[in-house]
C-alpha cells in the first residue's frame, strides 16, 4: 500500500506554537535514508479560512549544523475540524551523512496566511514558527547500476537504486533536449518483480489519510531522481526498472514541451 503518516512508524513530535491566534503544531514525524516526513495541523481564529502555509512551499527543514534539507512535495487535508487544516511535508534526505542513526533537525513556518471569510476583510499573518526536534533514521540498502540503455539513439543512465521503508528511489542521468533546461525533465518510469508491480499499488481505503505517492525531481548533482513510495524492502529476486518515457515542460513564455518514448530497461538482482 501507500505509505502515508498513519502507515510509517511516525515518532510523536507534539509541539505548539501560537501567535495572532494561530497555533501550529508539529504532530508527528519520519526520517529515513532518502526522506523525512512532519505532519503538522495549522489551526486558525474564528473568520478565517483554513491555511494553505507549509504545502505552499513556504517552509524550511534544516539539521543541527545548517545543512538545509530540500523541500520535495507537500500535502493538504482540510479534515472535519472548522479552521483547522492538516499537512505533510516531505524532504529531501540524501544531504544526510551516510550511516546516520539519529538527526537533529529545525523547521520552520516562515509565516502562517489565512484569508478573512468576509469580503474585503483582511487576511491574517502570524510567525516566523520555528521547532526543534529529533527523529530517528531508518538505514536504506544501496544498489549500485551504472548502465546505460540506448533507445532511438537516446541513453539513459541507472545510476543507483535506494531502497527504504518508506520510499525506493532511482538515480537516472540522461541529456536535455528540445531547448528545455534540465531541471525541467522527468522521467516516468514503474519497477517490477515476480508477483509485484509498482503501477498496481493502491492508495489506503481511508480518504482522510495523508499519502505520498511518488514524484520527480533534479538533486544538486543534476541526477533525475524518479520516487515510488511504499516499502519494497522485502522484495528479493531480480527487480526490472523500466523508464516508459522522459518528457520536458517549460512554463516560460512561449510554453515548450518534448517528450520521447522508451522503453529503457534496467534489470538486476537484490538478494
Amino acid at each position: 500500500t501507500e505509505q502515508g503518516a498513519t502507515s510509517l512508524p511516525m515518532r510523536t513530535i507534539g509541539q505548539s506554537q501560537t501567535a495572532h491566534g494561530v497555533t501550529v503544531t508539529l504532530e508527528r514525524g519520519y526520517a529515513d535514508a532518502n526522506r523525512v516526513l512532519v505532519a503538522y495541523t495549522i489551526q486558525v481564529p474564528s473568520g478565517f479560512a483554513n491555511s494553505t502555509s507549509g504545502i505552499d512551499g513556504k517552509i524550511g527543514l534544516a539539521d543541527a549544523q545548517g545543512l538545509t534539507l530540500p523541500l520535495i512535495d507537500g500535502q493538504g487535508l482540510n479534515g472535519d475540524t472548522p479552521h483547522v487544516s492538516a499537512g505533510l511535508v516531505t524532504f529531501d534526505a540524501e544531504p544526510l551523512r551516510s550511516g546516520i542513526t539519529t538527526v537533529s533537525l529545525r523547521l520552520t513556518f516562515l509565516n502562517v496566511r489565512a484569508a478573512a471569510e468576509t469580503l474585503n476583510g483582511a487576511p491574517l499573518t502570524a510567525g516566523p514558527f520555528t521547532f526543534s526536534f529529533s527523529l530517528p533514521v531508518a538505514p536504506g540498502r544501496v544498489v549500485t547500476i551504472a548502465r546505460t540503455s540506448v533507445v532511438k539513439g537516446i541513453p539513459v543512465t541507472l545510476e543507483r537504486v535506494v531502497i527504504t521503508p518508506s520510499e525506493t528511489r532511482a538515480y537516472l542521468r540522461f541529456a536535455a533536449t528540445a531547448g528545455i533546461s534540465a531541471d525541467d525533465w522527468n522521467a516516468q518510469a514503474h519497477i517490477s518483480g515476480t508477483g509485484w508491480d509498482s503501477r498496481t499499488l493502491q492508495p489506503p481505503s481511508d480518504p482522510a489519510d495523508l499519502v505520498t505517492t511518488g514524484t520527480f525531481f533534479v538533486n544538486a548533482r543534476g541526477e533525475h531522481v524518479t520516487t515510488w513510495s511504499g516499502d519494497f524492502v522485502g522484495h528479493h529476486g531480480e527487480w526490472t526498472l523500466t523508464v516508459d518515457w522522459i518528457w520536458g515542460a517549460d512554463t516560460s513564455t512561449p510554453i515548450r514541451q518534448d517528450q520521447v518514448s522508451g522503453p529503457w530497461t534496467f534489470r538486476f538482482s537484490l538478494p
